[in-house]
């Protein structure tokens, strides 16, 4: 029992003076839209925000990890896109991108924006809400799937705390960043490094941009391959 807590609280050691990743900074679309000089449009069927400038038509969608611009289909720069308050918000460098597609004239400043509307059907006026909220942990991996169910597009934050001992404050392993997507759905694949403990006990917590709602779940970490039969194990523990 003491070694065990010796490892605990070196563990801690490593850990606490940790800072989990900050939130990438996030830029309303319409206002990216002005200052670059592209026109901006809601597109209702697609759910999705098309940016237009003189040969360059960018489509960009909340919580898609790509986007389209021309005829191509481009991974999204920095944090996906997430939807808020009737708006689409897109991190630094993403609006890094749509400069350089912009071009050397991008940054005119000039009020383009020629049909901004309300994303209609989205909801702006209602709080995020988080319905539910599961982690389990993955198959061959030292990591958990956390998945859970929410309002359409919600922003959403998922921390991942770890109590290492009765004795050892919790301490914070992870944040990440992810974004429910038009049914509400979000799943994530969270690493659960450097605690790699079996048998530590993970508290996840879920909770919307604005911390209008959260949801919390618990989960034990296992053995990575914990159902799977190694051969060279097996004929070690039949030598002894």
């Amino acid at each position: 029992m003491k070694r065990q807590l010796q490892v605990a609280a070196a563990a801690a050691a490593t850990l606490l003076p940790m800072v989990a990743p900050a939130q990438d900074h996030l830029t309303s679309l319409t206002d990216v839209a002005k200052k670059l000089g592209y026109t901006y449009a809601y597109l209702g069927p697609d759910e999705a925000v098309s940016l237009n400038r003189p040969g360059v038509s960018v489509i960009i969608r909340p919580g898609a990890p790509l986007f389209d611009m021309n005829d191509r289909t481009i991974p999204v720069s920095g944090s996906v896109p997430v939807y808020s308050n009737g708006d689409i918000y897109v991190s630094t460098a993403m609006i890094g991108l749509l400069r350089r597609l912009a071009g050397p004239n991008a940054v005119l400043g000039h009020d383009a924006v020629a049909d901004v509307q309300p994303m209609m059907g989205m909801h702006p006026h209602r709080p995020a809400v988080i319905d539910s909220l599961s982690a389990m942990h993955i198959e061959g991996d030292q990591a958990l799937r956390v998945a859970g169910q929410a309002s359409p597009y919600a922003a959403i934050t998922l921390t991942l705390v770890a109590k290492l001992s009765r004795s050892i404050p919790d301490v914070v392993v992870s944040r990440l960043h992810v974004s429910a997507d038009k049914s509400g759905a979000f799943s994530s694949r969270v690493p659960i490094a450097p605690v790699y403990f079996t048998g530590s006990l993970f508290t996840v917590v879920a909770a919307t941009d604005a911390d209008t709602s959260r949801s919390v779940t618990t989960t034990v970490s296992e053995f990575p391959n914990k159902h799977t039969t190694i051969p060279s194990e097996v004929m070690e523990r039949g030598m002894q």
